[in-house]
């Protein structure tokens, strides 16, 4: 039986993993690793999944040192950075990536009006600095950037796909 190994249970590779299960009509074992870091080491113990999920910026350099090949981008369509590697919705039409890793900002409940919209406001501005936006894209990272009513959508958006994933995999927390 194939594996595939990710940052852990829950987590958005984990996730992703079962989405292709679900979307391909397969059953790819998970392998939960603890965290980012153990998951290439993992590779070296036997018995190792047969491949890992990980974003393509920290695959890259494994790649050039003859680790990982890369076989698709969880992605609606190929990564800028990396044309080369076929996204998984032209080896599966039907996956439609409906989780998305978000790096944001969170604060405390109640954080008066005037400083969220100060903080929105320095980050946005911080994220377009021409010294910056491209530093991130370099990176593989979207910018982004927006309100927090904006982000509140993508939020609750997302909820009810994440939540029809991990009841359909059956995932519980650990």
């Amino acid at each position: 039986m194939l594996s595939y190994g990710s940052s852990g249970v829950g987590s958005v590779f984990h996730l992703m993993g079962e989405l292709f299960n679900q979307t391909a009509g397969v059953s790819i074992n998970h392998v939960p690793y603890r965290g980012v870091a153990p998951r290439p080491a993992g590779r070296r113990r036997r018995p190792h999944p047969d491949g890992l999920s990980l974003d393509l910026e920290r695959a890259g350099p494994r790649r050039q040192r003859g680790h990982q090949d890369p076989r698709s981008a969880a992605s609606p369509q190929r990564f800028a950075r990396r044309p080369d590697i076929p996204s998984m919705s032209e080896a599966v039409p039907a996956f439609r990536a409906a989780v998305v890793l978000v790096l944001a900002l969170f604060g405390p409940a109640g954080l008066p009006a005037p400083m969220v919209a100060r903080l929105n406001g320095e980050i946005n501005k911080t994220l377009a600095a021409a010294d910056v936006k491209p530093s991130l894209i370099e990176n593989g990272l979207s910018v982004i950037g927006g309100s927090p009513e904006d982000f509140r959508a993508l939020i609750v958006d997302g909820l009810p796909s994440y939540g029809a994933i991990i009841r359909a995999a059956g995932i519980k927390p650990e």
